[in-house]
């Protein structure tokens, strides 16, 4: 997909979202039809991925969680490789008490594949972290900080730089003292760089 092409794309989302019509999923903006026999038509992954992103900006606004998490799944399926798949899914699942486990699952799955393809590695740690502090398990939240210390160094044309945001956030009695510690003096380092 050119540039040209998504702009294109993005032009008819929103001249799209202000009709409707009735899905199972009850009523949505038609921009989720458009981009849905669009994602059915997509030869190459990276296309599926862009649409698919696109398609989880629609769902999001539209405010309709099943439709949401029924893309989610079914981008899973089509981009079992795609480490984005598992954290997108991942992200919104970690919210219910009933379905955190399984977002664990999801979330370890992404950062194997990142790890396994060298893409995305110092976000789907991030990611790892995040959920981790919000499902409160800190085993997690420390193996996520470690893998993060772990890859700093290494740089990636996709990948994001390290983030510190998430540290306002976390019971600091719960975390390991020293990953902390390393972790906030990379921070200090890049502030002074």
């Amino acid at each position: 997909m050119t540039n040209d092409e998504f702009y294109a794309i993005n032009q008819q989302l929103r001249e799209l979202r202000k009709q409707s019509f009735e899905s199972p999923f009850g009523i949505v903006p038609q921009s989720i039809a458009f981009l849905e026999n669009a994602i059915k038509k997509a030869v190459s992954i990276d296309d599926k991925s862009t649409l698919y992103s696109l398609m989880e900006g629609e769902c999001t606004r539209s405010g309709n969680q099943n439709i949401n998490l029924h893309f989610l799944w079914q981008r899973l399926q089509d981009l079992s490789n795609d480490p984005l798949s598992f954290i997108g899914l991942a992200t919104v699942l970690a919210y219910d008490p009933n379905t955190q486990q399984e977002a664990l699952t999801l979330v370890d799955n992404a950062v194997r594949i990142a790890k396994e393809r060298d893409i995305l590695v110092k976000y789907c740690f991030t990611s790892q972290a995040r959920i981790a502090i919000q499902i409160r398990d800190y085993v997690l939240f420390n193996n996520a900080l470690a893998g993060l210390i772990e890859d700093a160094a290494n740089y990636r044309q996709e990948d994001n730089r390290l983030e510190f945001d998430f540290l306002d956030n976390i019971d600091i009695t719960m975390a390991d003292e020293s990953l902390l510690s390393k972790y906030r003096e990379l921070q200090s380092a890049l502030k002074s760089s």
